[in-house]
């Protein structure tokens, strides 16, 4: 997201940034939604944002959503539907708190 511009330079924020956050939806099955955002309390969570990798968690626990899926932002908020994210790498269950996170 593009926060300031001049006439020769501009600045923007990246999925990356800690402040940022974005909905996101499977390629696969547009009705399993969830939010990528920092804090998330992810096992190595620290480690994972210095490779460049993105963490979030899905909206509901039942969504079946497997390493490997595509992810792309599902339209709701300040992103337009269907912009590739990444792709899956790890599932994670917390069912003391109902939640499946995810590593993109």
């Amino acid at each position: 997201m593009v926060t300031e511009v001049s006439s020769n330079y501009s600045k923007a924020i990246t999925l990356l940034d800690t402040t940022s956050s974005v909905s996101f939806k499977l390629s696969r099955d547009s009705k399993s939604k969830g939010i990528i955002t920092t804090g998330t309390g992810i096992k190595d969570e620290e480690s994972n944002r210095e490779k460049g990798l993105l963490q979030g968690y899905m909206l509901d626990s039942d969504y079946d959503v497997l390493p490997g899926d595509s992810v792309v932002t599902s339209g709701l908020g300040l992103y337009p539907k269907d912009i590739v994210i990444g792709e899956v790498t790890k599932v994670t269950e917390d069912k003391s708190k109902s939640l499946k996170y995810v590593v993109v």
